[in-house]
């Protein structure tokens, strides 16, 4: 019985995801990540200067090298289908689901009830959209739960060895979207106020491990490699500095928490539902018994929001990481209410025999639907059907000459690179044998003679020299 609520919470996934995962246009971000580390793999850039395209991001120094790196050896073992970076991306959605009911088992000592965690979990709008949408923030979600589970098995079992491997963990996600990965430093602290007794000395001695544990393996990569020094410092002055120092992308530095709160609704509703629903009597000393881990869960995770605030660059999907953090706490105040309910439940129950049957037949139509969906998706449908039939005539691998209007269409880029290796060259580049013009620019561009239209769809017009 308890195994088709786990397939019933992945059906729900799926039928949320698929229709995205499955379709050709992606977040650009998403599509330039791909975009990279398909270079990785054929040999185009290296771990430490990864490259996107000849004339936009040479050498890639946005973020951390490590998920792309990762991404790149899925596509050397899986080959160059679109599909790699969107297996990929679900893949670590589905690590970073398995962690979150680790996490569980850790703190309600028992693991049947898992999926409750995960529905939550995925009732959050933006993990639906992220895991089809390739992230470093996918990747990261791994480090950061993982780092996170290891710091709480540190403390039940007494063993600093975890303390340690969790600092290790939080020095990959370093690698892989910088201090973003930092929020569960302040676990070791949290978590102490929901034990018995609070000593000092030993929350003091638990987070020095963990942060030692993080900070000397980046020491000693930034010391002995000078490849890695020239790459993260080349990222920091890029992305960290520059963003503390006044780039703006939103109207005000309460843009992430408005944005947390809009990602609420959805689960707090749900939760509500459940309780009015199945409401019985409040076993008052089972809810003591998880009020305070749930209140250890919200303040973790807005440990990993709340620093987003610093910086007037914010992106809603900044709070990713963190978001499995309140599905827990959501979680642990469900079955706080419902325990004696949920643990009722069994194969023999009246029903089951029919819920059974209609979670799998769910499942099956989650994993038929969304791809048919998907040929329906209109991301970007005229600009990549307009790549592909232009990709016929350009050699891979070229640079072409583009109007200088057409630089900032960032998509246009990496589709090009994604999907044929093509750069985009505003300048007038002599070597460029073909030329790519909006049609409503043509008017106001002064086409040479010796430029001719070969190709004209969805609005683009390619020339040959």
């Amino acid at each position: 019985m308890i195994l088709f609520f786990y397939i019933a919470v992945a059906a729900l996934f799926m039928l949320m995801t698929g229709f995205r995962l499955f379709a050709e246009g992606m977040f650009v971000d998403g599509v330039t990540y791909a975009s990279i580390s398909r270079n990785l793999a054929n040999g185009l850039g290296s771990f430490w200067e990864p490259h996107l395209s000849a004339t936009l991001y040479p050498q890639f120094h946005e973020h951390p090298p490590l998920a792309l790196g990762l991404q790149g050896l899925a596509f050397r073992m899986f080959g160059d289908s679109p599909l790699v970076e969107r297996f990929y991306s679900l893949a670590a959605f589905l690590i970073t689901g398995y962690l979150i009911v680790l996490i569980w088992e850790e703190v309600t000592g028992e693991k049947k009830s898992g999926w409750i965690p995960l529905l939550f979990w995925i009732l959050f709008p933006l993990v639906s959209w992220a895991a089809a949408s390739n992230l470093l923030d996918n990747t990261l979600g791994i480090f950061t739960t993982l780092a996170i589970l290891f710091v709480l098995k540190s403390s039940s079992q007494k063993n600093s060895v975890y303390l340690v491997i969790a600092g290790f963990s939080l020095f990959a996600g370093l690698l892989t979207k910088g201090p973003f990965a930092l929020f569960p430093w302040i676990l070791p602290f949290l978590w102490e106020f929901t034990l018995p007794a609070f000593i000092p000395k030993k929350v003091i001695t638990r987070t020095l491990i963990l942060v030692f544990s993080t900070l000397i393996p980046l020491i000693i990569l930034i010391t002995f490699s000078i490849d890695a020094r020239e790459s993260l410092h080349a990222y920091w002055i890029n992305q960290v500095v520059d963003s503390l120092a006044g780039m703006k992308t939103v109207p005000s530095r309460f843009y992430i928490l408005g944005t947390l709160l809009s990602q609420l609704i959805l689960p707090v509703l749900t939760a509500c539902a459940i309780a009015l629903i199945f409401r019985h009597p409040i076993n008052k000393e089972k809810f003591r018994k998880y009020i305070k881990p749930s209140i250890l869960f919200m303040l973790i995770g807005l440990c990993g929001v709340l620093p987003i605030m610093i910086s007037m660059k914010q992106r809603s999907f900044y709070i990713l990481v963190a978001l499995p953090m309140f599905a827990l706490m959501i979680a642990l105040l469900v079955w706080a209410l419902m325990q004696d309910l949920l643990i009722r439940l069994n194969s023999r129950q009246p029903g089951a025999g029919v819920f059974r049957y209609a979670t799998a037949m769910i499942f099956v139509v989650s994993l038929i639907i969304p791809p048919v969906l998907a040929q329906y998706s209109r991301r970007d449908q005229k600009e990549l059907a307009m790549i592909h039939d232009f990709s016929v005539v350009i050699p891979k691998g070229s640079t072409i000459h583009i109007n200088p209007l057409l630089f900032t269409d960032w998509s246009l880029h990496s589709y090009f690179a994604r999907h044929s290796g093509i750069s985009l060259d505003p300048s007038e580049n002599p070597s460029a044998c073909f030329y790519l013009v909006k049609d409503t620019e043509l008017p106001r561009d002064s086409i040479p003679a010796h430029w001719s239209r070969i190709r004209q769809k969805n609005g683009f017009v390619l020339f040959k020299k």
